[in-house]
């Protein structure tokens, strides 16, 4: 018996040995597995000598909720038995699978003041991923993210579950926003004609606020 597995999940695998125990060769034609307990690497196939051994590898995993029992059936030329197929009982109970949230990206960031899109991703339910702004400097509108300084911004994630799944656990991501070097475009970018007022200053910027200065070196 595999007990209770989440829906959505699959479980640890089991081994049932399948031992050759007459004293003519086995011959395995066939192993049919049940949806619900997949075969996960067996090697029972071909013939089995006196006394050698195999291994049926299976798991459980549930598509719905309650008890389910099946069975793995294997067809051989075993002797003295009244059907050429012999079966091994499998059951297990699906229960309210887990969900998790991951987030993207997740960091560390450069600050910019353009919108930067997340991308929440969350457990089989199908119910959107909810985001808020915990602290940090920043706020969350929809799945964009807003910087408004440097730091470490904290979003909270959360889930809703439904008959199928439990609600995920409502998850905090930290990200760290560094400091963006800044860059700047200036016109002209050559010459300037000497004068009172310096030619051009007007024109220069930066996608990263903060103050400039000026030096004039020549």
């Amino acid at each position: 018996a595999f007990g209770d597995v989440g829906v959505g999940q699959i479980s640890p695998q089991q081994t049932v040995p399948v031992l050759s125990l007459g004293n003519q060769p086995l011959s395995i034609s066939s192993v049919q597995f049940a949806a619900k307990f997949p075969n996960q690497a067996s090697t029972c196939t071909g013939t089995l000598n006196p006394g050698q051994k195999c291994n049926l590898n299976l798991s459980f995993a549930p598509t719905a909720l309650g008890q389910v029992n099946d069975s793995v059936t294997i067809t051989d030329n075993a002797v003295n038995l009244p059907s050429p197929t012999q079966t091994i009982g499998l059951s297990g109970n699906g229960v309210l699978g887990p969900q998790t949230i991951t987030l993207s990206p997740a960091g560390p960031l450069t600050y910019t003041p353009n919108p930067i899109p997340l991308v929440a991703a969350g457990g089989g339910s199908g119910n959107p991923v909810t985001l808020q702004g915990v602290s940090g400097p920043a706020s969350i509108t929809g799945n964009q993210l807003t910087l408004s300084g440097t730091g470490t911004v904290v979003i909270r994630a959360d889930q809703a579950g439904n008959s199928l799944y439990l609600p995920a656990p409502t998850t905090d991501f930290s990200l760290l926003v560094n400091p963006a070097t800044p860059t700047y475009t200036w016109n002209p970018s050559t010459s300037f004609t000497y004068g009172p007022t310096l030619a051009g200053v007007a024109n220069a910027s930066s996608p990263v606020p903060g103050a400039w200065s000026y030096y004039l070196n020549g």
